[in-house]
C-alpha cells in the first residue's frame, strides 16, 4: 500500500523559499517600489547638486577665494559687491577669505557679508576667524552675523534637501540588497546587488561591493575598489585608519577564499592581525574582528561601555543671541539674474494669514503665487515653464502690496 502524502507544499521549492522580489518583505512596498525610489531619489539628488554646484561660490570656489585674497584696497567695492551678489551662497572657505582681508574689507563690509550668508553664524571655522581679526568687529555687529543662527539661507535649504535624497537612496539601497540577499529564487542575486552598488556614491556602499567582489574572488575589482575609496571620498585621520583595517580584512578574506577555505580557518598570524584591527580599530570592522575571533575562539572579552552623564551643566560653544523683532517688511531674491530657479527669502514686520508672493511678468500678467507664513521664510521659485526676462516679484498682505523685487530670469 502507498502511504499517502499529503500536498502541503514542502516539497515546493517555490513554495518553501518563495522569491523576495515581488513582495514586501515585511511591509510597505515591493522591489520594483524601491527601485523606483532609489531612481527618483538618485535624479532629485542629482538635480539639487547641480544647482549646487552652480550657486556655491558662483560656481568656483578656487576662483572666488583666489580673487578675494588676491584683491587691493581699490577693489574692494566690486569685490563686495560680488560677494554680495552671490550671496547666500558663499562657502566657508570664501568668507574666511574675505574675514582676513582686513586691507581691503571693512567691518562693516564684514558683518554684511556674513549676515547674507546666515551658515556663517553656524561654521565655528568661520566665527573663529572673526574673533582673531586685528581689527575686530563691534559686539553690536557679531550680534547682528549671529542672527544667522535661527536662519535658514538657501545653501542650507539646498544641502538640507540634498542630504534628504541621499538618505532616501542609501535607504532604498538598504532594502534592495536586503530582497536580493534574501532571496532564494534569484540565479545571481550578487550580480543583481553589484549593479546597484556600482551606482551608489557614498562610501558603505562602496566598502560593501568591495566585500562582495571579494566573495566571487574578483581580485583586480575589489583592489580598484579599495584604492578610488580615498581618491572619491576626504577621509579623516579615524578614516583612514579604518580604510587600512577594511584592506586588511578583505585581504585575509580574499586569501582564504583563494585556498576554499571559511574564515574559521585562519591560522596563528592572521589571529594577530585580527586582533590588531579589534584593538585599534573604532568603528565597524572592530565589530567585524571582534565576531570572527569569537567564532573562532569560542569566547569573547569584549564589555558592553556605559557612558553615564557627568555631574554639571556641559559647557557649549554656541554663541547664542536673543532673536530681534523683525522692524521692517522686506523681500530678497538670490541669485538674481538667475537661470532656472531663484530663492525668495522675506521678512514680515507683522504676520497675516492673507499674505502672498506673488510673481509677475513685465506686463503686469499674474504668473504665481505661493503663501507667506511667519514673520520669516523662503520661498522656491522654478522657471522652468517660463521664457526668459525680467519678473516682478511681489510681497503682499490684506491686497497691499509692502515690497517689490525685479528678478532678472537668464537662459
Amino acid at each position: 500500500t502507498t502511504a499517502y502524502i499529503p500536498s502541503n507544499g514542502f516539497n515546493s521549492r517555490e513554495i518553501c523559499c518563495p522569491s523576495l522580489l515581488n513582495s514586501g518583505g515585511g511591509g510597505g512596498g515591493g522591489i520594483e517600489d524601491e527601485k523606483t525610489a532609489f531612481s527618483v531619489a538618485g535624479t532629485n539628488g542629482d538635480s539639487v547638486q547641480s544647482l549646487l554646484n552652480q550657486l556655491v561660490d558662483g560656481g568656483s570656489t578656487d576662483q572666488l577665494t583666489t580673487n578675494v585674497q588676491t584683491s587691493m584696497p581699490p577693489d574692494a567695492v566690486p569685490v563686495y559687491d560680488d560677494l554680495m551678489l552671490k550671496s547666500p551662497y558663499l562657502s566657508d572657505s570664501v568668507m574666511i577669505a574675505a574675514v582676513n582681508k582686513e586691507d581691503v574689507f571693512s567691518s562693516s563690509m564684514v558683518t554684511e557679508i556674513l549676515s547674507a550668508n546666515p551658515q556663517a553664524a553656524k561654521s565655528e571655522a568661520v566665527m573663529t576667524e572673526v574673533e582673531f581679526r586685528m581689527n575686530p568687529l563691534t559686539e553690536d555687529q557679531k550680534t547682528q552675523i549671529n542672527e544667522g543662527l535661527y536662519e535658514f539661507g538657501g545653501k542650507e535649504i539646498l544641502e538640507a534637501q540634498l542630504a534628504n535624497y541621499r538618505l532616501d537612496r542609501s535607504y532604498s539601497l538598504g532594502k534592495i540588497l536586503n530582497y536580493y540577499s534574501g532571496d532564494s529564487l534569484s540565479l545571481n542575486p550578487i550580480d543583481s546587488m553589484l549593479s546597484y552598488l556600482t551606482i551608489s556614491n557614498n562610501i558603505w556602499s562602496k566598502y560593501h561591493e568591495a566585500f562582495l567582489r571579494a566573495q566571487i574572488q574578483d581580485t583586480s575589482g575589489t583592489e580598484v575598489i579599495l584604492t578610488i575609496i580615498p581618491q572619491m571620498f576626504s577621509l579623516s585621520q579615524s578614516q583612514q585608519t579604518e580604510h587600512l583595517h577594511y584592506t586588511q580584512f578583505i585581504g585575509i578574506m580574499q586569501d582564504l577564499l583563494h585556498d576554499s577555505l571559511s574564515m574559521l580557518h585562519t591560522d596563528s598570524l592572521t589571529i594577530q592581525t585580527v586582533n590588531v584591527i579589534k584593538q585599534s580599530s573604532e568603528g565597524i570592522m572592530q565589530v567585524y574582528a571582534r565576531n570572527l575571533l569569537y567564532g573562532i575562539q569560542g569566547y569573547s572579552d569584549y564589555v558592553e561601555p556605559y557612558q553615564l552623564p557627568q555631574p554639571g551643566n556641559t559647557p557649549s560653544n554656541v554663541r547664542w543671541q536673543s532673536p530681534k523683532p523683525v522692524k521692517k517688511n522686506s523681500l530678497k531674491l538670490y541669485p538674481n539674474p538667475a537661470q532656472n530657479y531663484a530663492i525668495a527669502e522675506y521678512y514680515l514686520k507683522e504676520t497675516s494669514s492673507n499674505c502672498l508672493l506673488k510673481i509677475y511678468n513685465y506686463s503686469g500678467q499674474l504668473l504665481m503665487g505661493f503663501p507667506a507664513t511667519g514673520a520669516h521664510g523662503y520661498i522656491n521659485l522654478s522657471f522652468d515653464k517660463h521664457p526668459a526676462g525680467v519678473y516682478i516679484c511681489s510681497l503682499e498682505c490684506e491686497n497691499t502690496k509692502l515690497e517689490s523685487v525685479r528678478l532678472v530670469v537668464a537662459k
